[in-house]
């Protein structure tokens, strides 16, 4: 009996030793900051609390002048976001130009990332990046931005208020464009939206003051609400034939000077063409069988109208006769 206890409490301590073991090879298996480096915040590694720490002291005291910041590959979510701190921290007067080129394990800019990041004056965002989020890069002082050619969406109020932003190419694979996502833009004077876009969402380039030049592709079918309003350099545009609606005030108080409405469009918002002032021609190519939002009656249209014109046509307009007295400004 005495022999059978004197095993079980050998084997008890063998494994007590086993575990102890065991527990202390898990803890040098543990990552452990090295001494002196503090524990990193939201995620972001000792490798670029180190790393922004370096940005941070580079930038310190600086007043004016453009520096260039290039990220490192090994820059993630989170150190993006203690970046973009770092920046809106910069006095004004001071300008960055941000390379992140390299940084390929970013897949997103998410939403608000660099907002008020006014020193923020051109970025260069890595070809890993598929999706750029809302309110992203509004309220920078970015002049210039390379958008990838991997990205497919460009959130709402993406680029909101950058009034310095003066030209953007959006990539062939974006299919969507959110609404406001260049709202006030007011420096923007020409923009190209790809094919595979279908609709240009609410108030996507409203205020963009300066835009004189729009290029609309044929797989666009949608123009909504506000669009183009207030874009009061834009003198031409061509509505391609795939178009079906233009929404209310979607091109109110721009420069135009003449529009033509394709067949297939089915439904003209309510102020779609209000307030354009040097606006003297609308001409429809369906003659019959219209409906639209602020139409009460189905009525046969005449090929032109000119509205600055004091015809027979303008002086139906006038009268209300086709109810567009909502559509268009008529010069009295």
């Amino acid at each position: 009996m005495k022999k059978q206890s004197k095993k079980f409490m050998l084997a008890g301590v063998v494994l007590l030793a086993i575990a102890g073991l065991l527990a202390l090879t898990s803890c040098k298996n543990d990552s452990v900051p090295e001494q002196g480096t503090s524990v990193p915040e939201q995620g972001t590694s000792v490798q670029e609390e180190t790393w922004l720490q370096e940005q941070k002291k580079e930038l310190e005291g600086k007043t004016e002048g453009t520096y260039t910041i290039i990220a490192p590959s090994y820059l993630t979510k989170g150190g993006l976001v203690d970046l973009a701190k770092l920046l809106r921290d910069l006095p004004y007067g001071v300008w960055v130009d941000l390379d992140l080129s390299q940084a390929t394990g970013l897949t997103y800019i998410a939403a608000g990332t660099f907002i008020d990041c006014l020193t923020l004056q051109s970025v260069e965002l890595p070809s890993s990046v598929t999706e750029i989020g809302s309110y992203a890069f509004a309220y920078t002082g970015l002049t210039e931005v390379t958008i990838p050619e991997g990205v497919t969406t460009i959130g709402d109020s993406a680029f909101q208020h950058c009034y310095g932003l003066t030209g953007v190419t959006i990539p062939a694979g974006v299919t969507t464009i959110g609404a406001s996502a260049f709202f006030s833009c007011s420096s923007l004077a020409e923009v190209t939206i790809p094919a595979g876009v279908t609709t240009i969402e609410v108030s996507a380039f409203d205020g963009c003051e300066k835009l004189s030049e729009v290029t609309i592709p044929a797989s666009v079918t949608t123009i909504r609400g506000s669009a183009f309003q207030g874009c009061t350099s834009l003198t031409k545009v061509t509505i391609p034939a795939s178009v079906t609606e233009i929404g209310p005030y979607a091109f109110a108080g721009t420069g135009l000077t003449s529009v033509t409405i394709p067949e297939d469009v089915t439904t003209i918002g309510d102020y779609a063409f209000y307030n354009c002032a040097n606006l003297n021609q609308v001409i429809f190519q369906k003659t019959e069988g219209w409906y639209m939002e602020n139409l009460y009656d189905e009525a046969e249209l005449p090929e032109s109208i000119n509205v600055g014109d004091p015809s027979a046509n303008a002086e139906k307009l006038r009268e209300g006769d086709w109810a567009y007295m909502n559509l268009i400004r008529i010069e009295s």
